[in-house]
């Protein structure tokens, strides 16, 4: 441990920062990891668990950027105030996105519906091809084709489930 001691306030800084580098790659990574691998193949799940892990894995990335950024010496409340107004910007310029994203993940929280099933949103009866975070597709029959649903538009409409209903 005497090698310690020989070396400068600027190399102790400069492990530390490398520390924080790598250990926030190797966590982010693991919980990346760790949710896709909990994933069936089929399912359009999937699709969603991946998207959050994406989520997940630069988040992490982000505050272990922060936390080199501390350790370089940038004051806490300059990165703070950044991050607020970083936040409200993209918070009030991304506002349908972000609704349709968390419209998304009440639908798979609440298992509002599967692939396969039939369903009624607004005025538009069909059966679900495909879903994630942002939309749904569905498949109507009466006028074969496929239709688009923005996920804040099932949250703000009328949903039927005719495949659960039964």
């Amino acid at each position: 441990m005497d090698f310690i001691k020989e070396l400068s306030p600027l190399q102790i800084k400069l492990i530390k920062i490398t520390f924080i580098a790598i250990f926030s790659i190797i966590i982010a990574s693991y919980f990346k990891h760790m949710i896709t691998k909990r994933t069936d193949n089929q399912s359009q799940n999937k699709i969603v668990l991946e998207q959050i892990s994406n989520i997940l894995y630069y988040g992490i990335l982000a505050l272990g950027f922060i936390l080199v950024l501390i350790e370089v010496g940038v004051q806490k409340t300059t990165i703070y105030t950044l991050l607020v107004s970083v936040g409200f910007t993209i918070g009030i310029s991304l506002q349908t996105i972000l609704s349709r994203c968390l419209s998304g993940v009440y639908i798979i929280m609440m298992n509002l519906y599967d692939i396969g099933d039939k369903i009624k949103v607004n005025t538009t009866t069909g059966t679900v091809k495909y879903f994630n975070l942002f939309n749904t597709t569905v498949y109507d029959e009466a006028k074969k084709i496929d239709v688009v649903i923005p996920n804040d538009m099932v949250g703000e409409n009328e949903l039927i489930n005719f495949t659960k209903i039964a």
